[in-house]
């Protein structure tokens, strides 16, 4: 009798994702997740997205809108936790929703996997249009391998928060904002605020993030021509020197310290170290001028746009991220999912959809959108804002490089940032290592290793 080797590893591997699968298609059917229709003679537009609590009623909003508003298709939405694995297991079921609405960086690789559809085939030559008329960020950021995959609906953009009290405190003039990481350096040493024992009381600017500042000091870290990632390069190198001068002048140990004792204050209410005044310089997104609003409404603050290198810098940068609509290549009625996407985002009538961004607290996907009266009311009641908006145009924005592995290289650059600060490893050391860790990925991955 023959007996024949059975790979034990890979049966225990096939058994649990049969296991896994048909426990998402039993959560799939379960009546309770089930979303009651409304219009049942309408084609049936499946819509996941991971938004909870206020965001949720947002959705809903947009949802309940698009639904009232034709009578073609019926948008269901389903807010879910895990919203990758989900996705993913429900393609390879054959069971996807029509439109996920994602924020981790999954582009590149469900691309690559051929999950997702391209866009292109499902506009009008009027949605092109009007596409080709969005920011260019927004053109950029769905982009892998000439195609565009999504629709961003709630663009982040990064610019510096200061604190025009601790301006005045110090003799300097709030209304003149740092142009150059000169001036910025100038400006952070006075308002620092340091006790003889070396104890950090304020801090002006820390910048301790990565990839908050590569993109002011250059092209960044991807050449968009040779397809390539481009990590130790005088310019990086430069910005890494830069940051790494801040634990090296108040020291390592003070710096953590002081970081530490706000390391539950980062949500945005009262206990956000900005309103506290623990630091003069923050660097933040768009929607915390909304926080800011409704917990600290009396606080004086300002926003300029992160300022450029001295040398060969970039101004009006940042490294921008957000949220974005996708629509699985196996979906069932991808046109309804192209309907809703085209709706919420404004490519169909920006005069509608810029209420939608307003209710969200996101940035505008085209000039239509930004000049319609409703957002230009928003505007007005938030002038703050207008920082990010007149940096939209901006062709120094930068996303994400569009490899396949962003979402071990965004882990792997925040794993650097900690050793640049802490001082483990100088700059040069530093981008070394980040570009051994990626050729070492990207190598695994050309051997098509899981």
């Amino acid at each position: 009798m023959k007996v024949t080797k059975i790979n034990i590893k890979l049966f225990l591997k096939c058994l649990l994702g049969i296991a896994l699968i048909n426990g998402f298609i039993i959560l799939l059917i379960d009546p309770a997740a089930r979303v009651e229709r409304k219009y049942p003679d309408r084609e049936k537009v499946v819509f996941w997205h991971m938004w909870t609590g206020e965001w949720k009623k947002v959705i809903d909003r947009i949802v309940d809108e698009f639904n009232e508003n034709q009578n073609k298709y019926e948008v269901s939405s389903l807010s879910l936790a895990n919203g990758d694995m989900k996705f993913l297991l429900s393609t390879a079921g054959g069971d996807p929703p029509d439109v996920m609405a994602q924020w981790n960086c999954v582009i590149p690789a469900w691309a690559k996997r051929k999950a997702l559809m391209p866009l292109d085939s499902l506009m009008s030559d009027e949605d092109k249009k009007a596409f080709e008329e969005t920011y260019p960020v927004i053109q950029k950021i769905c982009h892998f391998e000439g195609k565009n995959y999504g629709i961003c609906v709630g663009l982040n953009i990064y610019a510096l928060f200061y604190r025009p009290s601790h301006f005045e405190e110090v003799g300097l003039d709030p209304n003149k904002t740092p142009k150059t990481i000169s001036e910025l350096n100038e400006m952070s040493e006075k308002l620092y605020k340091v006790a003889p024992d070396g104890k950090i009381q304020r801090v002006g600017i820390y910048p301790n993030h990565i990839q908050q500042w590569i993109p002011s000091f250059g092209p960044g870290m991807y050449d968009y021509d040779s397809k390539q990632m481009t990590i130790v390069t005088p310019n990086n190198l430069r910005c890494l020197e830069w940051m790494q001068s801040f634990p090296k002048k108040y020291g390592v140990k003070n710096l953590t310290f002081f970081e530490s004792s706000f390391q539950n204050g980062y949500s945005g209410t009262l206990d956000w170290p900005f309103i506290t005044g623990g630091y003069s310089f923050m660097v933040d997104g768009q929607w915390r001028i909304e926080q800011l609003a409704k917990y600290a409404p009396d606080l004086d603050y300002r926003i300029c746009p992160l300022p450029a290198a001295d040398e060969d810098g970039r101004p009006n940068a940042c490294l921008c991220n957000g949220n974005f609509l996708l629509i699985p290549s196996s979906a069932k009625c991808p046109e309804g999912a192209w309907a809703f996407m085209r709706y919420w985002s404004g490519i169909a009538n920006p005069d509608n959809a810029a209420k939608y961004y307003t209710w969200g607290g996101w940035m505008p996907i085209s000039p239509a959108v930004t000049n319609a009266a409703v957002f230009q009311e928003y505007l007005t009641k938030y002038p703050q804002w207008k920082t990010f908006v007149d940096l939209l145009p901006s062709e120094n924005l930068q996303v994400w490089p569009p490899v396949v592995y962003q979402n071990f290289l965004l882990d792997r650059i925040a794993t650097f940032s900690s050793v640049l600060t802490s001082m483990s490893k100088s700059p040069k050391e530093t981008l070394e290592g980040l570009r051994d860790m990626v050729t070492q990925e990207e190598e695994r991955i050309k051997r098509g290793q899981p």
